[in-house]
């Protein structure tokens, strides 16, 4: 818990109050441990750190606070966004990233079952369309900016099949 303590203290001491405290609440050490648990669980389910989430944000959200309750400042809790300055030197401090669009969309694309999918080739065109529509929406879901590899097993009960995908942005 000192560790956690300390790393939020690190970053926002100087504009969130509630860090300024020798000791945390009960509440904010609630969202902290909240959202170490929810960015490791994370890693667990095979995401990797998505630094480029929080540019998906649009900037005049950056400053809404309602949206930013709603959303968060990064649609990835496998992000690490922070500071949001507001006009005239105010600044919000809704620095705690929570699950997002691309965290719920990741863990769909990467353990949906394709009771239809034939083989591994038809399982990659049903992932290609899942990525196609998804990025045609307005959700806020970065993607790498080149190709990944990863080897997908055929998902059917029994299956053998371990071929080398490429999944294209």
């Amino acid at each position: 818990m000192r560790l956690l303590r300390n790393w939020y203290l690190i970053q926002t001491a100087a504009t969130d109050p509630r860090a300024q405290r020798k000791v945390f609440d009960d509440e904010l050490m609630g969202q902290l441990v909240r959202f170490v648990a929810s960015h490791e669980v994370g890693h667990t389910l095979g995401l990797r750190h998505n630094m480029g989430a929080s540019s998906k944000t649009p900037v005049e959200k950056l400053r809404d606070k309602k949206w930013l309750a709603e959303n968060s400042n990064s649609p990835s809790i496998m992000d690490y966004a922070g500071l949001i300055m507001l006009p005239a030197g105010r600044w919000y401090y809704d620095f705690i990233p929570r699950i997002g669009d691309y965290d719920v969309w990741a863990i769909k694309w990467g353990y949906s079952y394709f009771a239809d999918a034939e083989n591994a080739n038809k399982e990659k065109q049903l992932l290609n369309t899942l990525t196609k529509s998804h990025e045609e929406s307005k959700t806020r879901v970065w993607h790498r900016n080149k190709p990944l590899q990863s080897k997908v097993s055929d998902r059917r009960p029994g299956g053998q099949c371990n071929e080398s995908l490429r999944i294209r942005d």
